[in-house]
């Protein structure tokens, strides 16, 4: 797109009205599968349907995965903890065990490393390979330190 086209397309913007759906939206929290998702569908199938599409809602069976509360603690240290989508409750108990930083956790991050047993500290988000490096190897938790 050429600077002049997106000019052209932001002239276009009623500011208010987008103000508006955004005030609309940022009303309800919108986790999967809750009402509050729901009662956000309506509301841009409403706005859809009245600019002149077509909308249906379908409903079907899903894998999700919503966040619960984490708590992360070392030695004195805790610092603000959130679970990954997908990941493997601890449990009640939680999940005790020492520490191996492993960097990002790259495959040569692991190279000799006995981590069975352990719980593994990498850098970066977590993500499907290291997360399958450190399954892998033996390791019985992870913790990945985000960037942000």
């Amino acid at each position: 797109m050429t600077t002049s086209t997106i000019r052209a397309f932001s002239t276009t913007v009623d500011a208010a009205l987008l103000m508006r759906h955004v005030t609309e939206f940022a009303r309800r929290i919108k986790l999967s599968g809750t009402p509050e998702e729901l009662e956000n569908i309506d509301y841009l199938r409403h706005v859809l349907d009245d600019l002149g599409y077509a909308t249906r809602l379908i409903l079907h069976p899903a894998y999700i995965s919503l966040p619960g509360k984490a708590r992360l603690k070392a030695g004195n240290f805790s610092p603000a903890s959130i679970t990954h989508s997908f990941s493997r409750p601890s449990g009640v108990a939680g999940l005790t065990g020492s520490l191996v930083y492993l960097n990002a956790g790259r495959a040569e991050d692991f190279a000799g490393r006995d981590v069975r047993g352990r719980i593994v500290l990498l850098d970066g988000i977590a993500n499907p390979a290291a997360s399958r490096r450190a399954s892998e190897a033996g390791a019985f938790g992870q913790v990945h330190v985000s960037p942000h």
